[in-house]
């Protein structure tokens, strides 16, 4: 929750407080007077919205540390290729260029395969090898992938979840 509160004048109430005051007096020297602070604080919410919002500050902050890292992984792959390449002086400029551009390719490639979700169509599926009463159980290989290892898929009837109201689990 935030609430808006103008600069605070100068208190003595401890040294925490004096040096943020002395922090906000000088931003407001640099931004103006008509600036507007806003002081978040979680006194105005409930017990149940604090846990929530760490929760979901939490998850964010995690998601953009991954995104920002794998940005940064691209780059130095790509810092490390040309500098590879600017070192070997045995190729020529046009078959640098044409390196560069392939692993632009795959990064595009890769990113593009983690955005997609997978679904039945993106499996080969040989035989049965298991019935059970919500379903059945599949021998399923990758489709993209030539030489994918086979793993196991499990292909649940919803319908039978749903009458019977049992629980349901996920076969791994």
């Amino acid at each position: 929750m935030a609430s808006r509160t103008t600069p605070p004048p100068n208190s003595s109430t401890g040294s925490g407080s004096q040096s943020q005051s002395q922090q906000q007096q000088q931003l407001a020297r640099e931004r103006g007077s008509d600036y507007v602070y806003f002081e978040r604080t979680a006194a105005g919410m409930s017990d149940d919205a604090v846990p929530k919002a760490k929760t979901a500050q939490m998850k964010l902050e995690h998601f953009y540390q991954v995104a920002v890292q794998a940005a940064v992984d691209r780059n130095q792959r790509r810092v490390e290729l040309e500098r590879k390449l600017a070192a070997d002086t045995m190729l020529t400029d046009e078959r640098k260029q044409r390196q560069i551009a392939q692993l632009g390719r795959r990064e595009s490639t890769f990113l593009r395969l983690r955005r997609t979700k997978l679904g039945l169509d993106d499996f080969r599926t040989v035989k049965v090898i298991g019935k059970g009463a919500f379903g059945e159980v599949r021998p399923a290989a990758e489709s993209r992938v030539l030489h994918a290892p086979i793993c196991s898929h499990a292909l649940q009837r919803r319908f039978g979840l749903c009458r019977r109201s049992t629980p349901a689990r996920s076969m791994l």
